[in-house]
């Protein structure tokens, strides 16, 4: 796989001018974008995008498209038949273009600190981390300065949605 990837990227940059770039070294392991992530008691997906969630850790977006609103539900870090495991980031349950705007640093940020609170709480009160209260959990969340929700008034008129360069226009 990586013998054969590094020919062909070679194979590409050779007709190309060599003075305009400098190549130090080429990839020496693949570069998997999903090796593995849980199976949430919810999964995340583009059909998401605009929606509130009761149980949401967090809104995010795509950092491409900054009007493209997502919240995360509590269940898409954890699952019932694991009580005591959590995910942030891009381990976290969520499918094409959702899962896309998970796994970048600032939602893992804020998934991973949510994934703290929620595991302070879940220890704090014993129980299972699916079922943390949510209303302390909230109130935990926005004295970080995380916003569990975002407001109505973000979402745009033209909810319009462009994934990879292609128009969705709001049909997912």
């Amino acid at each position: 796989y990586l013998v054969r990837n590094q020919r062909h990227m070679l194979e590409r940059i050779k007709p190309t001018d060599r003075k305009s770039r400098e190549i130090v070294t080429l990839p020496g392991m693949p570069q998997f974008r999903t090796t593995c992530r849980l199976d949430g008691d919810y999964t995340l997906k583009v059909s998401d995008i605009y929606k509130h969630f009761d149980d949401s850790i967090g809104a995010i977006n795509d950092f491409e498209h900054r009007d493209h609103l997502f919240e995360v539900p509590l269940r898409t870090i954890c699952r019932k038949d694991y009580p005591n495991i959590l995910t942030a980031g891009r381990s976290a349950s969520g499918e094409g273009y959702a899962w896309d705007c998970l796994r970048v640093i600032p939602p893992a940020i804020i998934t991973g600190q949510s994934a703290a609170e929620v595991a302070c709480l879940a220890i704090d009160t014993g129980v299972a981390v699916s079922n943390v209260d949510i209303k302390a959990l909230h109130k935990k969340l926005e004295e970080d300065n995380i916003m569990v929700h975002f407001p109505d008034s973000y979402v745009p008129e033209d909810k319009t949605i462009v994934i990879h360069g292609v128009c969705q226009n709001g049909h997912f």
